[in-house]
Order: C-alpha cells, then structure tokens, then sequence
C-alpha cells in the first residue's frame, strides 16, 4: 500500500501553507522582541485619567523661533504602560534600525527609534509614576519636527452604570 511512498516537503510547498508558515515565524519574532523590550527596565506608570498636553512644532536654527503646528489637549483613561511598552519594543521598519535605548536616572533616548513617522530620536523623562514628558524629532522632512507630550495623571478613572471605559478610551474629569 504504502510502497511507493516517498516523503516530500510539498505541503511547504502549497502557496497558502508558506504564507502561513512566514505569518507564524513573524509571530514568533515579534513575541520575542517584545520579550526583550519587557526585559528593559522601563519607567512604569500608574493607570488612571491622565491630562496630555501635545505640541507640534517646526524646528528652526537660531535665530529664527520654532514655528508652531499645533498644539492640543485632552484627558484619557489610560494606562500609560501600554504605550511605553510598544516604544520601548520598536522594531526595525524597512531599512530603518531602531536603536536600543540609553537610560541615564529617569531619562530614556532612543538615537534612532523607527515608527510609522520615519526615523526619529526619542526622549522619555519619567518624573514620577504619575508623570512623564515625551519627546520625538523628526529629522527628514523639509523641516525638522518637535512633537511634544507632557502627560500628567489626574485622579482615578470613573465608571458609572454599565460604562466601562477602557485603556486609551475618551473620558471627562468630573463626570
């Protein structure tokens, strides 16, 4: 029954089962980076209504000012910890290698962080559990961008009746 039988590699083969094959090794390399970013002692945070304050700015040499884009607030029931942990895990997009980053105390750089934005060099300053400052320059473009976020926690996170409101959902101080 069995006599002619001789072992192949044609399931490999079969276009759907390769695709498959490349999904699951991808999986297995982004676990495994995320593994590493984990092992990195990044600043932690506590979670709860957080208030960002976010500028955007075009970065000028003296003596010319920073020209202003924009420049926006709000306040997020979120846990900070989440964003850090997928900052901290950049991996490399195309040609762009991140660069792991250097603590020195409370402060995080990353020379070269790549993210949907491009290359950019990253600065992170925790302050304290409850707030930290984040800095991303953008080197290429016609003009350099600044984007800034200065985030503090403000109180506890408010559920009332059903409403569950979770990691980076909307929410109102002083409902």
């Amino acid at each position: 029954m069995f006599k002619n039988f001789r072992p192949t590699n044609r399931l490999l083969q079969t276009p759907s089962l390769q695709s498959h094959a490349i999904a699951i090794v991808a999986a297995l390399l982004t676990t495994a980076s995320l593994a590493m970013a984990d092992s990195l002692d990044r600043p932690q945070f506590r979670n709860g209504l957080w208030y960002f304050e976010r500028t955007v700015e075009y970065v000028r040499t003296p003596p010319n000012e920073n020209v202003l884009l924009s420049k926006t607030e709000t306040t997020r029931c979120v846990d900070p910890n989440v964003a850090m942990r997928a900052t901290f895990a950049s991996t490399d997009v195309g040609s762009c290698r991140s660069a792991r980053p250097q603590a020195s105390g409370n402060q995080y750089i990353f020379s070269n962080r790549c993210d949907f934005l491009g290359p950019v060099r990253t600065e992170i300053t925790a302050e304290s559990e409850v707030a930290y400052t984040e800095i991303n320059v953008l080197f290429f473009d016609p003009l350099p961008k600044r984007d800034m976020v200065v985030a503090r926690r403000v109180g506890d996170c408010e559920i009332s009746g059903a409403q569950n409101v979770g990691a980076g959902s909307s929410a109102r101080k002083g409902r």
